[in-house]
């Protein structure tokens, strides 16, 4: 790519695919528009502190991470899945020294501390759910996950990780602008729920309503809660709305 080598699984059709048959030195199309909009809010001096939750394979985290030295956020990926998790500290060793660069978590995170059931995706590793409670399975069609197998992993709020990590001052002292980049199939709203404290200054995700739903919230939940933060619109990729 034209951010160096990555590894991916073999398993995981649709990553695999997205790689493989793109030229030589490009990006996989789903993270190109996404990379730009980073890069230039870098450029400008907008990311003082950079949140990635749901860092997969570090699509976003790397390419920031290999900005000159001087000028790169101070950075934090957030990936639940073990078999994930491993790729994206793979990957970071592929670019050499990345991996001191960038604070890696193996937690989900979501609107409270403890534990969460994650629906892990066969096909498609970036498809990984967190199952919430009383919120019924997909059955059936493209998004089955009733079929799906099921691994409960440790979770935690950015709230509580950076508090117990940092303290309250060290949340105080964070590079502003924060910034949050949350791709979490759905589970968005949780995040958010649960970043009160931290208050991020630029918030992008992945604006799905089917998703959304599947994760027991509304649409009008989700917007109200944006209302809450005053954040605006910014439209990254059609038909992927980044906020």
């Amino acid at each position: 790519t034209g951010y160096g080598k990555y590894e991916v699984a073999l398993d995981d059709l649709i990553t695999r695919d997205a790689f493989c048959v793109r030229p030589s030195g490009t990006y996989p199309g789903w993270s190109t528009p996404l990379v730009g909009y980073l890069n230039r809010l870098q450029v400008e001096g907008r990311i003082g502190t950079y949140i990635d939750v749901g860092a997969h394979l570090g699509l976003t985290t790397i390419p920031l991470a290999l900005r000159p030295q001087g000028r790169q956020p101070a950075m934090y990926a957030f990936e639940p899945t073990l078999a994930n998790w491993l790729l994206l500290e793979r990957n970071l060793t592929l670019h050499n020294p990345l991996g001191g660069r960038v604070t890696r978590v193996n937690k989900a995170v979501s609107d409270r501390t403890g534990k969460v059931e994650i629906a892990l995706a066969p096909y498609n590793r970036h498809d990984h759910r967190v199952r919430v409670p009383g919120v019924p399975p997909v059955v059936g069609g493209f998004y089955d996950t009733k079929g799906r197998q099921v691994v409960e992993v440790e979770c935690t709020t950015l709230d509580d990780w950076f508090l117990d990590h940092l303290g309250a001052v060290g949340i105080e002292r964070l590079p502003r602008p924060l910034v949050v980049k949350i791709d979490v199939q759905g589970h968005e709203w949780h995040v958010l729920e649960g970043a009160a404290m931290l208050r991020p200054d630029i918030v992008i995700l992945e604006y799905w309503p089917y998703g959304l739903i599947q994760a027991g919230v509304s649409e009008g939940q989700f917007t109200e809660l944006l209302g809450e933060y005053a954040y605006g619109a910014v439209l990254v990729d059609p038909p992927v709305r980044c906020v």
